[in-house]
């Protein structure tokens, strides 16, 4: 059935947990507060407070982060296939948000474009692997994270990977860019309006 597009033609609880985990880590990365994160019967939820400040690539590495962090590779081959019509997937699927999302970005080279984002998540999953099995260990014992759960994760996830002062947008805009062949300028962060942000005298200090 064509309103049946861009769902999951498997799911199981683990690969459910698989899904929300990479919703969960890129959640982190992306600096969204988590409402909440579960599984259900069919499937699982991960909803977050994202406002309209977000940028289209935050936007877009949300949606895309479930499915290439599960490995879902039928979902994301059909995306790929149909990237360029998103009213070919069902409006409630990460499918559509992320060809919506594909086609703010770009007008051309959508494809190429939403391969290298693929290529960054896989980056992140592997060098967040621990944090990310945390919460699919989690996600398979209990069912769900709470808000108040992820928010010590995330805390823990920071001084893990020591990323307490270093701003999450300048870690991940510097992946894409190094995917991409970007330049940003050295000696700064990076803010999500892609804007440098001047480090402090005091921080630099430190």
């Amino acid at each position: 059935m064509t309103d049946l597009h861009g769902f999951s033609p498997f799911c199981t609880t683990e690969s459910a947990a698989s899904h929300e985990a990479g919703h969960l880590l890129m959640s982190w990365l992306l600096g969204r507060d988590v409402i909440h994160c579960s599984l259900r019967e069919v499937g699982g939820d991960t909803q977050t407070a994202g406002g309209e400040l977000e940028t289209p690539h935050q936007r877009l590495l949300a949606s895309l982060s479930g499915m290439v962090m599960e490995e879902n590779v039928p979902v994301l081959k059909e995306l790929l296939e149909h990237l360029d019509n998103p009213a070919f997937f069902h409006r409630d699927t990460d499918s559509f948000a992320a060809a919506i999302g594909a086609e703010m970005i770009c007008r051309e080279g959508q494809q190429e474009f939403l391969l290298g984002l693929i290529n960054v998540i896989q980056r992140f999953k592997s060098r967040y692997m621990k944090a990310y099995n945390a919460a699919r260990i989690i996600l398979m014992e209990h069912g769900q994270i709470t808000a108040e759960k992820c928010h010590v994760l995330f805390n823990e996830w920071d001084r893990d990977y020591i990323l307490e002062k270093r701003p999450k947008s300048d870690v991940v805009y510097r992946e894409i860019a190094g995917e991409f062949g970007w330049e940003l300028p050295q000696n700064c962060f990076i803010g999500w309006n892609l804007e440098p942000i001047q480090i402090s005298k005091e921080e630099d200090r430190q």
